[in-house]
Protein backbone atom coordinates (compact mmCIF):
# COMPACT_ATOMS: atom_id res chain seq x y z
CA UNK A 1 0.00 0.00 0.00
CA UNK A 2 2.88 2.28 0.72
CA UNK A 3 4.82 1.33 -2.75
CA UNK A 4 1.16 2.56 -4.21
CA UNK A 5 1.31 5.34 -2.42
CA UNK A 6 4.72 6.43 -2.89
CA UNK A 7 4.96 5.50 -6.60
CA UNK A 8 1.47 7.76 -7.30
CA UNK A 9 2.71 10.82 -5.60
CA UNK A 10 6.21 10.26 -7.64
CA UNK A 11 4.10 10.39 -10.97
CA UNK A 12 1.86 12.81 -9.87
CA UNK A 13 5.06 15.51 -9.02
CA UNK A 14 7.28 14.07 -11.72
CA UNK A 15 6.96 16.67 -14.96
CA UNK A 16 6.02 14.83 -18.36
CA UNK A 17 7.31 15.63 -21.09
CA UNK A 18 5.23 15.10 -24.21
CA UNK A 19 6.21 14.81 -27.85
CA UNK A 20 4.39 16.63 -30.79
CA UNK A 21 2.85 12.70 -31.07
CA UNK A 22 2.02 12.64 -28.10
CA UNK A 23 -0.50 15.78 -27.88
CA UNK A 24 -1.66 14.80 -31.86
CA UNK A 25 -2.78 11.40 -30.18
CA UNK A 26 -4.51 13.21 -27.03
CA UNK A 27 -6.28 15.58 -29.69
CA UNK A 28 -7.38 12.37 -31.69
CA UNK A 29 -8.29 10.80 -28.69
CA UNK A 30 -10.89 13.99 -27.60
CA UNK A 31 -12.08 14.38 -31.10
CA UNK A 32 -13.23 10.32 -30.99
CA UNK A 33 -14.75 11.25 -27.92
CA UNK A 34 -16.90 14.01 -29.16
CA UNK A 35 -17.98 12.24 -31.96
CA UNK A 36 -18.57 9.03 -29.59
CA UNK A 37 -20.84 12.07 -27.98
CA UNK A 38 -22.83 12.79 -31.04
CA UNK A 39 -23.16 9.44 -32.04
CA UNK A 40 -24.75 8.72 -28.39
CA UNK A 41 -26.80 11.55 -27.13
CA UNK A 42 -27.73 13.08 -30.94
CA UNK A 43 -27.80 10.20 -32.97
CA UNK A 44 -27.57 11.59 -36.71
CA UNK A 45 -24.15 11.07 -38.86
CA UNK A 46 -25.26 13.57 -41.60
CA UNK A 47 -24.67 16.12 -39.64
CA UNK A 48 -21.10 15.31 -38.82
CA UNK A 49 -20.28 13.58 -42.58
CA UNK A 50 -21.81 17.56 -43.71
CA UNK A 51 -19.79 19.22 -42.16
CA UNK A 52 -17.71 21.82 -44.19
CA UNK A 53 -13.69 20.51 -44.80
CA UNK A 54 -13.95 17.88 -42.16
CA UNK A 55 -11.17 15.75 -43.19
CA UNK A 56 -11.10 11.91 -43.90
CA UNK A 57 -9.61 11.00 -41.00
CA UNK A 58 -12.27 12.44 -39.13
CA UNK A 59 -15.21 11.28 -41.02
CA UNK A 60 -13.97 7.72 -41.14
CA UNK A 61 -14.09 8.18 -37.49
CA UNK A 62 -17.26 9.49 -37.51
CA UNK A 63 -18.52 6.06 -39.76
CA UNK A 64 -16.95 4.08 -37.08
CA UNK A 65 -18.49 5.35 -34.01
CA UNK A 66 -21.96 5.18 -35.77
CA UNK A 67 -21.12 1.37 -36.01
CA UNK A 68 -21.11 1.05 -32.73
CA UNK A 69 -24.59 0.65 -30.87
CA UNK A 70 -26.59 3.51 -29.53
CA UNK A 71 -27.03 2.99 -25.41
CA UNK A 72 -30.25 3.88 -23.55
CA UNK A 73 -28.88 4.60 -19.77
CA UNK A 74 -26.28 7.25 -19.00
CA UNK A 75 -23.47 4.82 -17.58
CA UNK A 76 -23.41 2.70 -20.75
CA UNK A 77 -23.09 5.61 -22.96
CA UNK A 78 -20.70 7.32 -21.24
CA UNK A 79 -18.71 3.81 -20.91
CA UNK A 80 -19.28 4.04 -25.01
CA UNK A 81 -18.13 7.42 -25.31
CA UNK A 82 -14.67 6.60 -22.98
CA UNK A 83 -14.07 3.17 -24.81
CA UNK A 84 -13.99 4.50 -28.19
CA UNK A 85 -11.79 7.32 -26.88
CA UNK A 86 -9.62 5.25 -25.59
CA UNK A 87 -9.66 2.81 -28.37
CA UNK A 88 -8.32 5.85 -31.14
CA UNK A 89 -6.22 7.01 -28.16
CA UNK A 90 -4.22 3.05 -28.29
CA UNK A 91 -4.61 2.83 -32.41
CA UNK A 92 -2.82 6.24 -32.59
CA UNK A 93 -0.31 5.42 -30.11
CA UNK A 94 0.36 2.42 -31.87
Amino acid sequence: MLNSLILATSLAVTPVSESADDIWCQTVAGSAGTIMIHRQYVNDLLKILTIPDLSPTLAAMAVMAYESPRFASGETRADAITDFSNEALLACLK
